[in-house]
């Protein structure tokens, strides 16, 4: 069985405190067997000073063993908490951290160099990953901003991380917020059913054509779906066809196309 850091510190501290322990009673053993005068008075005081002194060694280092033992992981922890710290907010993604300056000298000082080295190699990928998704993100936006159909971006949960302006128009919703859940808005009919099939079966099915009485004519609805590099499904992706857009964006008469609000 592998033994923790704390567990290996107590196992040597024991050892020490066994060594010297065992030390001081062979040399009390020792010096009681030695034969000396019983008359002569400055033998047997040295004697019992030695003998003396070598207990109260041996008390004193089983109070230092039994401090040790119980305190050594404390003052550890104590220790390394600033550092322990550091990693319990890289783990939820805060890069925006500094060691404190009083942890920066001393026998953990290399481990505290190293740390704030991660930090800030963490920090420049964290910053060129957001870009990076920052860019791509705009650049998705204006390739569905500039299409003639309508599309709908989901995630795993069925949020809508997309919508272009033809889908908000066409289905009478507006996106007041980020990634509102799909069924947030009032759907109904048919456009509702092909929802409820396309988010629960989490598979491509057949296009389906829904008829809009405002186009006079059919729409047609697709779904694909999106896999991560692992090959789970993380998204889905609905477009909208043969839209008239001339029809959809002409003017119509106050209140006949008012977005619809969550529920």
């Amino acid at each position: 069985m592998k033994l923790s850091f704390q567990a290996k510190i107590r196992i040597i501290v024991v050892i020490m405190i066994v060594i010297l322990i065992a030390q001081s009673a062979f040399v009390i053993y020792k010096i009681n067997q030695i034969n000396i005068d019983k008359n002569l008075l400055e033998q047997n005081l040295l004697r019992d000073r030695i003998i003396n002194t070598q207990c109260i060694l041996v008390f004193v280092e089983l109070i230092l063993g039994i401090i040790l033992f119980f305190y050594m992981p404390l003052i550890l922890q104590k220790t390394l908490k600033p550092i322990k710290t550091v990693f319990s907010e890289i783990s939820h993604g805060k890069f925006e951290i500094t060691i404190p300056e009083q942890i920066k000298k001393g026998p953990i000082s290399s481990l505290v160099h190293s740390t704030n080295v991660m930090i800030n190699n963490l920090k420049a990928f964290d910053n060129a990953k957001k870009k990076k998704i920052s860019g791509n993100r705009f650049q998705l936006i204006q390739i569905a901003e500039n299409i003639d159909d309508g599309i709908i971006i989901l995630n795993e949960k069925s949020e809508i991380v997309l919508a272009n302006k033809h889908t908000q128009k066409l289905l009478k919703f507006t996106m007041d917020e980020d990634l509102p859940f799909l069924f947030d808005f009032h759907f109904e009919g048919d456009i509702l059913k092909y929802f409820k099939e396309v988010t629960s079966n989490k598979t491509v099915i057949p296009a389906r054509k829904i008829y809009f009485q405002k186009q006079k004519k059919h729409i047609t609805f697709k779904n694909g779906i999106v896999h991560d590099n692992e090959g789970n499904i993380c998204g889905m992706v609905i477009t909208l066809t043969k839209i008239d857009l001339a029809k959809l964006y002409e003017k119509e008469e106050s209140g006949d196309d008012e977005p619809k609000q969550k529920n």
